[in-house]
């Protein structure tokens, strides 16, 4: 499967997030509703975050049972993704999420069947149960590193239903083959102008 392809793949089930993210939103605590509705780019945060989220899942490290189940649905290649990422800069922060990911099971789940009421509820348990209220997601979002990310992923993936073309410029899935010249092909190209010459 080519890249374009794992790219849109990824696309799709990053809005799966973001529209369960949606769902989740009035249940989240106050102050991480607050940082997921911040702006990024022509974006928010609830969509970057539904876009590593995506990854993670789609890279899944920590090789859990129910991401893998989700991979061969949806036919999702960890190379590819890891390739697309590397080109963003964007993999460190995807890796940062591995350990909240592990923490909800039912959110891929969910997702292998669509279920976009599942997912919410997943969300909303996973971020409910860190501890204050949430702080340390909060902290991690509105961190450096993330939004140096986020500025990528915007760019690169925008927000959906909002009609806007990619801006961030990325390597075709198959690079155009060069023309090869011969050597008697580059002397009749050559420019053999007069040359003005020194006083």
């Amino acid at each position: 499967m080519s890249r374009s392809e794992q790219r849109a793949k990824l696309v799709e089930l990053a809005t799966q997030i973001w529209m369960a993210f949606r769902l989740a939103l009035p249940s989240l605590p106050q102050n991480t509703q607050a940082v997921l509705q911040r702006r990024a780019v022509d974006s928010d945060m609830r969509w970057v975050l539904s876009l590593v989220l995506a990854a993670s899942l789609a890279i899944n490290r920590l090789q859990q049972p129910e991401a893998t189940t989700l991979q061969q649905v949806r036919g999702l290649d960890s190379t590819n993704i890891r390739m697309v990422l590397a080109e963003m800069g964007a993999a460190f922060v995807v890796a940062q999420a591995d350990p909240f990911v592990r923490q909800m099971p039912a959110l891929p789940r969910a997702l292998v069947n669509g279920n976009l009421d599942g997912a919410a509820t997943a969300l909303t348990d996973a971020i409910r149960a860190l501890p204050e209220q949430g702080r340390s997601l909060n902290d991690w979002l509105g961190s450096a590193e993330v939004l140096d990310a986020a500025r990528a992923l915007v760019n690169r993936f925008p927000e959906p239903h909002r009609g806007l073309t990619p801006r961030w410029s990325e390597a075709p899935d198959v690079a155009p083959a060069i023309p090869s010249s011969t050597r008697g092909e580059r002397f009749d190209r050559a420019d053999f102008d007069p040359r003005s010459k020194r006083r």
